[in-house]
């Protein structure tokens, strides 16, 4: 089945977006000084606009994938 709402491609940027944000602050936690709570809200932040990002591509790929050439029809 085509994906042409972009939904399983933002669920698998979601994925990635969480686990390389969650890797990233998990790593600098305590060289930056943030909070639980600040890496927890920066982490919810970066895997929303990586699952937006991904919801865009997908949108892109399927309408790329699906374009069909136009027939021009001439009224007479």
């Amino acid at each position: 089945m085509e994906d042409s709402c972009g939904c399983a491609m933002g669920a698998r940027f979601l994925a990635v977006g969480m686990a390389a944000s969650a890797i990233w602050y998990a790593w600098h936690w305590r060289d930056s000084g943030l909070s639980l709570g600040s890496v927890t809200l920066r982490v919810f932040l970066w895997s929303f606009l990586a699952a937006g990002a991904g919801k865009l591509v997908g949108i892109a790929l399927y309408s790329w994938r699906h374009r069909r050439p136009r027939l021009k029809t001439v009224m007479s």
